[in-house]
């Protein structure tokens, strides 16, 4: 009696329910296996009943631990709080690590004070390091201020993508301007954008002052777009906005803020909320 026989459209449907790391373990059973659960048509359907499931885990990123020089990364189970996992960053650093967001499994990495990016799947300890984005090309004859970044998965083109928004102040007048990237991991390389901000330069004791995205959180992504709080000059006062960018277009647009307990967005998060933007405004007690 021969052994018994699965098609492997069963298979590859039983499969794609399990977790990566029972994948990773499966990947080894035979040449067959691993090439299809290396097949993009797999991990898009891996990807897709991933989704689907409601038992999902969030993150916490630790302070820095400058005897390790780097941060310890835990993951919680939804809703108890128990430590699934303790992971540590797999890059050498001297000030500590940004988290830049996540995205099917990814999570967007920088170096503190750098313009270096790192992608990372805990999973299966791989990672990708992102070609430097602050090189002098073409750019103005200034120095570097600040940068806010947003990462995301574009499925038009079945591609993952950071989009960057760098700051530099000319030093004769401090008048400040932005520069607007897009990289993509099928071309690893950095473009230019022509997009400007929407919320356009504005003249104050002589500097041109841009519009400014929050750096204390990451940015929400949602249906292809991500989403700052920022705020923007009207004559002399500080209004707050919600600053998009359309991923596929690559656009920016500008909405506006609800009506909010608060004066400034400095404790606002924009999230996703089961496909739609949320703000979760953090007020101190």
């Amino acid at each position: 009696m021969g052994r018994p026989h699965i098609p492997i459209d069963t298979l590859s449907d039983i499969l794609s329910w399990l977790p990566v790391k029972s994948l990773k373990r499966f990947s080894c059973v035979c040449k067959p296996w691993r090439s299809m659960l290396e097949n993009p048509t797999f991990i898009a359907q891996h990807l897709k009943n991933s989704a689907l499931k409601t038992n999902g885990g969030c993150l916490l990123l630790t302070g820095f631990d400058r005897r390790k020089l780097d941060h310890d990364m835990f993951m919680f189970l939804d809703g108890k709080l128990g430590v699934s996992a303790c992971l540590s960053v797999p890059i050498q650093v001297e000030y500590g690590v940004k988290f830049l967001g996540s995205c099917n499994g990814l999570l967007c990495l920088s170096r503190s004070f750098e313009s270096d990016y790192l992608l990372w799947n805990p999973a299966t300890k791989q990672h990708k390091q992102i070609p430097s984005a602050d090189p002098n090309n073409g750019e103005p004859d200034n120095s570097f201020y600040d940068a806010f970044v947003g990462f995301a998965f574009v499925a038009e083109t079945n591609d993952y993508e950071l989009v960057r928004v760098a700051y530099y102040c000319y030093s004769d007048d401090e008048s400040m301007v932005a520069l607007s990237q897009v990289y993509s991991t099928s071309t690893d390389i950095w473009r230019e954008i022509d997009s400007p901000l929407p919320c356009y330069f504005h003249q104050i004791s002589g500097c041109y002052k841009p519009c400014r995205l929050s750096i204390h959180w990451t940015p929400a992504n949602v249906k292809g777009s991500l989403y700052w709080t920022a705020y923007k000059f009207v004559g002399e006062s500080e209004v707050n906005v919600i600053v998009g960018f359309n991923m596929v277009e690559e656009v920016f647009c500008e909405l506006a803020m609800p009506e909010l307990r608060r004066t400034i967005a400095y404790g606002i998060q924009p999230v996703e909320l089961k496909g739609s933007l949320g703000l979760i405004d953090y007020t101190p007690s």
